[in-house]
């Protein structure tokens, strides 16, 4: 039976190395690696995975209960209303957030800022997810991701709120980037174009050039007198010596 002194400072090493774990079956790798430490017997397979999941589940609600204390009543009203809110009759306030991708043309360009600006005025910093480890964050925001609005409504209070700050602080960047990158190309595709056009008019100019050149010389030739006129295969540089005359 895995109980007594022993079981109790196990549970406690359980607890402090969930956060940190990716996975149950990582969790109970390291369990096993921690009682052979502690010259431990090991328990049954079934007692060490209800172990690691418990000990898994009560290091997301500690992590979600501290990304909420360090929101105001406010926010977190401002929060559950992305839930509520409709654009345009269209998707909820929470769906048209998260529609950030990158564009390629000017009416793209028009449609980020909104939701760049929506998401700052919310007024939620990168502070709020601090202590937080990076694969706790990226997995809140796939859940979100995932999630519809009715889906999200029917998980707990703390829960719900974690993911939708951890969403909203997150495509903030990315909607900032996505702003930044739809800038690029639309004038990296502006400078291309103008440079086609450019080399298109500088070939038609020269081109033109030429004609006009071309219709010059031959207009020349017509206006001089028909004996003066330079046959092209003569020589008109080189001169004759007189003759010497007896």
């Amino acid at each position: 039976m895995f109980s007594g002194r022993g079981a109790r400072v196990l549970k406690a090493w359980l607890a402090g190395e969930a956060e940190a774990a990716r996975s149950n079956e990582e969790l109970a790798q390291r369990f096993v690696v921690e009682c052979r430490r502690t010259q431990t017997i090991l328990p049954a397979v079934s007692v060490i995975e209800r172990l690691c999941a418990d000990a898994l589940v009560a290091a997301e609600r500690r992590i979600d209960l501290r990304i909420v204390e360090r929101l105001g009543g406010g926010i977190q009203d401002r929060l559950d209303a992305l839930l509520t809110e409709d654009v345009e009759g269209r998707a909820s306030r929470f769906v048209w957030l998260r529609q950030f991708e990158v564009g390629k043309n000017s009416a793209d360009m028009n449609r980020l800022p909104d939701r760049l600006e929506f998401l700052q005025g919310l007024g939620l910093a990168a502070t709020a997810l601090d202590g937080v480890l990076p694969h706790r964050i990226t997995r809140l925001r796939r859940q979100g991701e995932r999630y519809f609005t009715d889906g999200l409504r029917d998980i707990s209070s703390d829960r719900r709120l974690a993911i939708l700050v951890v969403c909203t602080v997150e495509w903030q960047d990315a909607t900032a980037d996505a702003v930044i990158e739809t800038h690029d190309r639309v004038v990296g595709k502006t400078w291309r174009d103008a440079k086609a056009l450019c080399a298109v008019q500088i070939s038609d100019a020269k081109a033109a050039l030429q004609d006009t050149l071309l219709g010059l010389k031959i207009e020349v030739r017509h206006r001089q007198p028909e004996g003066h006129r330079m046959s092209p295969w003569k020589d008109t540089t080189s001169t004759c010596a007189p003759r010497n005359v007896a």
